[in-house]
């Protein structure tokens, strides 16, 4: 299972600098509270990291396992890099294009 959500940090800011920008919906989400509702749920935590989008430690990114999914890894087993993948193609298909366009075709394009 994989979650998304604005981090604990950014809607303090939003409450404190921009409290029109707080939807209904925007609650503060704790680990704590989440650890345990997923334990609750039959799940474990695989992964949580604070992302950077328009400001610093914006969003929460969390990836769940059941707790049934733990189990050795069998020798030929390659892990999924899911992310990895996601990071390659952003790279490929919007990176550098927007980085082409900027720095080389608007710097070079001819005046008419």
């Amino acid at each position: 299972m994989v979650l998304t959500y604005p981090s604990p940090q950014y809607q303090e800011f939003l409450r404190e600098h921009d409290p029109n920008e707080i939807q209904i919906i925007d609650n503060i989400v704790l680990l704590e509270e989440l650890l345990n509702e997923a334990r609750m749920a039959g799940f474990s935590l695989k992964h949580y990291s604070l992302e950077n989008v328009w400001m610093r430690n914006q969003y929460v990114h969390c990836v769940f396992q059941t707790l049934a999914s733990i189990t050795p890894a069998s020798p030929g087993a390659r892990p999924i890099r899911i992310v990895s993948d996601l990071s390659s193609a952003f790279k490929k298909w919007v990176l550098v294009p927007y980085r082409r366009h900027k720095y080389i075709s608007r710097v070079f394009r001819q005046s008419k």
